[in-house]
């Protein structure tokens, strides 16, 4: 789904997952992952803004350390 003012962080496996930003022109607290398969991208919502999501943002960032993400901002 088209998003801005998102953030994004690379795992070290190579998955990419997108947090936050404006989708329709609202804040969200969505987490995105998109996995390089081949040629293709896959991609799949891990979290659509469940209780254990962290806040609604947008123009934040976001990092990862081994398996935590860490937001800042927004």
């Amino acid at each position: 789904m088209a998003r801005d003012d998102h953030a994004m962080a690379v795992k070290e496996d190579g998955d990419i997952f997108v947090f936050g930003g404006f989708v329709k022109g609202s804040r969200n607290n969505e987490l995105a992952k998109y996995e390089r398969s081949g040629d293709c991208v896959e991609s799949e919502m891990v979290n659509e803004g469940g209780e254990a999501a962290p806040l609604v943002r947008a123009g934040h960032s976001i990092v990862n350390c081994g398996k935590n993400f860490y937001v800042f901002g927004g």
